[in-house]
């Protein structure tokens, strides 16, 4: 055990002096504050910090050794834009001389994921006999007139794009100033940008007279006629690409694809037929890729 020592030593006979006497009080109380001091550093390094140790292994929370692990094991080889790469293209084939295949070079550097789909038409109603792979149009009267909207039993949905979110996606630029006539034209030169193909599209006649009086995006936005802009288009996912036609197995057609490299892929479509019916020696179709 070790030997407490007075805090202030004295001898049988030694006179106490107030001096003295005040001092050994200030001793008396420093010594206990620092004791007091020493007992809470104790008390936060065993037990508070402990705890807060608890949460942690190795000095890493779990949210720390996820994140480090991931980048341990992902598979590090893949590339990506983003979360994901993707790409869409407009393409056009028939019987004609070199049209029945494409290279798609797409440069994503990997095998991507391949969805095909054919563009049916969307118009219907008025001016029928034209028929349109891609329309624009404007609100709830060129729908009704064009027979723009799919309908399930009592539910109905629009069929197209927002217009904001198309211009979006195809990064046209355009500002308030900008004339819809013009927006609209960018839209058109960047859905056939190679190497996407020029599909048969039009307009309504009031998107015409729009177009015609030079409306701004700034006067479409204020009269709440912008947000009402749409771009039909109906992508058709069939489990085996078809085309009704006058015999009870319709005309029918494949496309093959093949991976030809990390940045290439070939379509090759196949099946069409010849004839009168001009409509089964032709197709549009819709190709997405995400890798």
């Amino acid at each position: 055990m070790t030997e407490v020592q007075p805090y202030l030593p004295a001898e049988p006979g030694d006179a106490v002096s107030a001096e003295i006497w005040n001092g050994l009080q200030i001793t008396i109380r420093e010594d206990i504050a620092d004791q007091v001091a020493a007992a809470k550093a104790d008390i936060v390094k065993t037990g508070v910090q402990h705890a807060d140790d608890a949460d942690q292994f190795s000095h890493r929370s779990d949210t720390q050794w996820v994140s480090e692990l991931d980048k341990r094991y992902a598979p590090i080889g893949h590339s990506h834009e983003g979360p994901a790469a993707y790409r869409r293209y407009l393409k056009h084939f028939s019987t004609e001389p070199g049209m029945d295949g494409v290279l798609l070079r797409h440069n994503l550097g990997s095998f991507p994921l391949i969805d095909i789909y054919e563009l049916m038409p969307v118009t219907n109603g008025k001016d029928n006999s034209q028929e349109y792979k891609l329309f624009f149009y404007y609100g709830h009267a060129d729908e009704e007139d064009y027979g723009l909207s799919v309908r399930v039993g009592r539910e109905r949905v629009r069929l197209g794009l927002h217009f904001e979110r198309v211009l979006a996606e195809l990064k046209v630029a355009y500002t308030d100033d900008s004339s819809i006539g013009d927006v609209l034209n960018d839209m058109w030169d960047a859905l056939r940008k190679d190497p996407n193909d020029e599909l048969a599209h039009g307009h309504s006649p009031w998107i015409e007279q729009c177009c015609g009086e030079s409306r701004t995006v700034a006067e479409l936005k204020r009269t709440q006629q912008w947000v009402d802009l749409y771009l039909a288009i109906k992508p058709a996912k069939l489990t085996e690409l078809h085309r009704s036609g006058s015999g009870d197995a319709g005309q029918r057609f494949f496309v093959e694809t093949t991976h030809v490299d990390y940045d290439t892929i070939l379509l090759q479509v196949s099946g069409f037929t010849t004839g009168d019916n001009h409509d089964h020696d032709k197709t549009d179709l819709m190709v997405l890729l995400r890798s």
